[in-house]
């Protein structure tokens, strides 16, 4: 089968020939590949030195192909969605019911390999089954949608109230997508591109701002009346966009950090202005139980996929997918493999 291997740092990613996984456990189950969205956590991944080469991809759905003889949750020719996150179950953070920090977590497209292949293997208990009338495109959106609702449940918006976004990368854009559809009065989103300030407000954001050429405090400032938002999203990964994010918060707003930030990145935050305006600085990994929640969102066929997905492209055409994504020239980019 065709996959797309990454080397490592120096040697990059190709597509190459591999063997096709087979089944060696009760509980295996092997996917005909149909689509995998490329996430900002995979150009990650191609900044770190893995212990092996590996397949990229996480954001995966297709089709079942195998299961092994202990699997009832899928059969043969189901639609499927692949939870990515492999978790213990018997670590103290899974028993305490935080499986995203799972202490033995196994990551699909990172340790082990992922999506970005004519076939997967994943153990069954992360397949979901996923009706027959979601297309391919929509269906890998499940798993990044998954994550963006696990941090909107702690934003804890109430209709009428205010947000910005910092980033509309597709979770940015997820973002706004909830926030709009959750009653936010007010949606501010904030990128240098002008492509996705476009499609936020396609998606709902009532102000797209450019922060190279606006001050994104003083915009914020003046669209709520001097208050401040609500809730504020950094989905980018910078210190000076998350500090951005808690200076634009009104008295007793919330903070939500997802973007994926260097771990040397240091942001400045006054812990006299968190005290004393009971300000919440809160941070969103993956996502623990939402899976099922995103199925149902997607199946409800309310979600805008032209909206949200700018390109669909071939596995051949996956460096050239990276590139694009890399340089901020897509919004969200599904690759296909059948």
């Amino acid at each position: 089968m065709l996959g797309a291997l990454y080397l490592g740092k120096d040697k990059g990613m190709k597509i190459t020939e591999l063997e096709k996984p087979v089944i060696s456990g009760p509980d295996d189950v092997i996917i005909k590949m149909r689509s995998c969205g490329i996430c900002g956590s995979d150009l990650h991944t191609l900044e770190l030195t893995l212990p092996k080469p590996v397949v990229l991809g996480h954001e995966c759905a297709g089709e079942v192909a195998e299961v092994g003889r202990a699997v009832r949750n899928v059969a043969i020719g189901d639609h499927v969605v692949v939870d990515p996150n492999f978790y213990c179950g018997t670590c103290r953070n899974c028993l305490y019911g935080r499986t995203n920090l799972c202490e033995n977590l196994v990551e699909l497209g990172v340790l082990a390999n992922g999506g970005f292949a004519e076939y997967l293997l994943v153990p069954g208990r992360f397949t979901m089954k996923i009706s027959r009338d979601v297309d391919w495109a929509t269906a890998a959106v499940v798993e990044p949608l998954s994550c963006v609702i696990h941090g909107f449940l702690k934003a804890r918006l109430v209709p009428g109230q205010s947000a910005v976004v910092f980033g509309a990368g597709p979770i940015g854009l997820l973002w706004v997508y909830l926030l709009r559809r959750a009653g936010a009065k007010m949606i501010i989103s904030v990128d240098i591109s002008s492509i996705r300030r476009k499609a936020a407000a396609d998606l709902g954001a009532d102000v797209a701002v450019d922060p190279l050429i606006e001050n994104t405090f003083d915009r914020v400032k003046k669209e709520t009346q001097g208050y401040g938002v609500n809730v504020a999203v950094e989905a980018i990964g910078k210190a000076e966009t998350v500090e951005s994010a808690v200076r634009s918060l009104a008295n007793g707003g919330r903070a939500i950090l997802m973007g994926v930030a260097s771990r040397d990145a240091l942001a400045r935050i006054s812990p006299l202005a968190v005290m004393g305006r009971e300000i919440e600085i809160l941070g969103t990994n993956s996502q623990v139980h939402s899976f099922l929640d995103a199925i149902r969102l997607i199946e409800s066929r309310e979600f805008p996929t032209k909206k949200f997905v700018s390109h669909e492209l071939p596995l051949s055409d996956i460096v050239q997918a990276f590139d694009m994504n890399r340089k901020g020239e897509s919004l969200k980019t599904i690759i296909h493999m059948h």
